[in-house]
């Protein structure tokens, strides 16, 4: 086992380019141990919370719906 390269965890985070205004190595490993990765948290949107929410609303919609016709 090692240690990736800054390089490395950049291009995991889809950075071509190391940011030049870090100057060492450790500076480099600090921020990219802290990223994150842009197109995981779309996904994780895409097919997780927004089906998620929109099951929630819509189980409210009904609730109140159900609620208004029994009162009525």
């Amino acid at each position: 086992m090692r240690w990736m390269s800054p390089r490395e965890y950049a291009r995991l985070q889809g950075i071509d380019e190391l940011p030049p205004t870090c100057s060492t190595r450790n500076e480099l490993l600090l921020g990219f141990g802290d990223a994150v990765c842009v197109p995981v948290i779309h996904w994780i949107d895409r097919h997780l919370l927004t089906p998620l929410f929109e099951s929630v609303a819509a189980g409210r919609k009904r609730r109140i719906g159900h609620a208004r016709q029994s009162y009525a």
